[in-house]
């Protein structure tokens, strides 16, 4: 991935995003903004989903999976990456689906 709008595109105006590790919550715009500066001029992040589980009702969806992501970035800093767990909550409107929210935890893989 290297672009924030590509990864955010399918978000839904009211998306929200909860940094469990933290507790700190916010909205597409902040989100919007803290993806852009990981992903700057030049940078790439490797996203890795592992051990998805989903579950699909009628109009939502809602996935669980462990993750990786790893950059030269995060080398250059002294650490191969991060390793987490995700949960996104999907919603359908019409033919389209949309994330509507994002929660995470993660740690730093050394």
């Amino acid at each position: 991935m290297h672009d924030a709008l590509l990864m955010l595109r399918d978000c839904a105006s009211s998306y929200v995003e909860v940094n469990a590790t933290t507790g700190e919550s916010y909205g597409f715009h902040k989100a919007l903004t803290r993806y852009h500066e990981t992903f700057g001029a030049g940078k790439s992040i490797s996203f890795a989903l592992k051990n998805q589980e989903i579950t699909v009702t009628q109009n939502t969806a809602v996935v669980r999976a462990s993750y990786s992501k790893t950059s030269d970035q995060f080398e250059q800093q002294g650490f191969q990456g991060w390793t987490g767990q995700g949960l996104w909550l999907l919603a359908r409107t019409g033919d389209r689906w949309e994330t509507v929210a994002f929660s995470w935890n993660e740690q730093r893989k050394e």
